[in-house]
């Protein structure tokens, strides 16, 4: 690389940066939305999981009895 290709990244990833540091301000309207979204997903999950994991445990107990019961009647 010759000196101008150097100066020239040089003033350009300075560009950029000064560029991506200049308009990194947080819109508070978004912010409050994807806040108040991802809060209202968790408790969704939570209320979800809640609910169906006693039956997916107790399907998984029942299939888990029935493989023991298979073995040890044909044995």
């Amino acid at each position: 690389m010759n000196k101008l290709s150097i100066a020239i990244l040089t003033l350009s990833v300075g560009f950029v940066s000064f560029m991506g540091t200049a308009f990194a301000e947080v819109d508070a309207t978004a912010a409050a939305a994807a806040t108040g979204g991802a809060v209202t997903l968790k408790d969704t999950l939570i209320n979800v999981g809640t609910t169906v994991l006693p039956y997916a445990a107790a399907v998984l107990a029942i299939g888990f009895g029935w493989r023991m019961v298979r073995k040890f009647v044909h044995a």
